[in-house]
């Protein structure tokens, strides 16, 4: 049995209701920060940014990437002082919803995409450093 509480609290609210006041700042810096990741690794041929509708209003929280050596360059860029997010596990995997049915997809994307720096305080030229740290790790591994 799985039971979940998804309900604001009172202090949550208030956060939230504070925080709307910058809100149309902060979608223009999401934005900007995942455009900017899209043209600076455009042409590499072992990854690819992962997709966002801006014109419906998608606003890219954090900056996925669909790539080959996930874990290997997850690793390559820790080492170089960069902290980036390995994907969620699948949810078929996770305790309350196990299964035996595989989901092939699921799993796929999941050993291959992660997630780069996406803070709102993330300047443009460290963007541009994580950027050049990527293409390194492809030319010398490729």
């Amino acid at each position: 049995n799985c039971n979940y509480n998804f309900k604001f609290t009172n202090i949550q609210s208030a956060v939230a209701y504070a925080q709307l006041d910058t809100i149309y700042s902060r979608i223009k810096k999401c934005i900007l920060r995942h455009n900017t990741y899209k043209k600076q690794l455009e042409n590499l041929r072992y990854l690819k940014v992962m997709p966002f509708n801006l014109k419906d209003w998608n606003v890219p929280l954090w900056t996925s990437i669909y790539c080959e050596k996930k874990d290997k360059l997850f690793d390559f860029l820790k080492k170089n002082s960069v902290e980036c997010r390995k994907c969620w596990y699948p949810l078929h995997t996770q305790k309350p919803f196990k299964s035996y049915k595989k989901f092939q997809n699921s799993e796929k994307i999941y050993n291959r995409v992660l997630w780069l720096p996406s803070s709102l305080t993330l300047k443009l030229d460290h963007i541009v450093h994580i950027c050049d740290l990527i293409k390194k790790y492809y030319r010398v591994t490729a």
